[in-house]
């Protein structure tokens, strides 16, 4: 299985504990997977970048965003892990691609 595959399946698999930070927080996969965070307007929110993915989409894929405020260490709220599955399935393929050629 693939890389991409397997942290979809992690994440869907502990959907109601995943964390923001951590070794499988969801920071780190998005990380891995070449996303780039920077902070929002509202405290403790994320927004992530994906120049490559924003590239190969041709501009389809813009931004996601999560909330990490609440307890950075502690189980996020559902609907933001869920969003982000329904993103990692939606372009699976080009961050297969993405993974495949070293993250460039």
């Amino acid at each position: 299985m693939n890389k991409v595959q397997d942290i979809i399946d992690d994440l869907s698999r502990r959907k109601r504990s995943v964390s923001c930070s951590g070794n499988v927080g969801l920071l780190t996969y998005m990380r891995y997977l070449g996303f780039v965070s920077a902070d929002a307007k509202t405290q403790g929110h994320r927004v992530f970048t994906h120049v490559a993915l924003s590239r190969s989409t041709g501009g389809q894929f813009t931004t996601h965003s999560i909330d990490c405020g609440h307890a950075p260490k502690r189980e996020m709220k559902l609907p933001y892990v869920v969003g982000t599955i329904r993103l990692l399935k939606k372009y699976k393929d080009e961050l297969d691609l993405y993974i495949e050629n070293g993250g460039v």
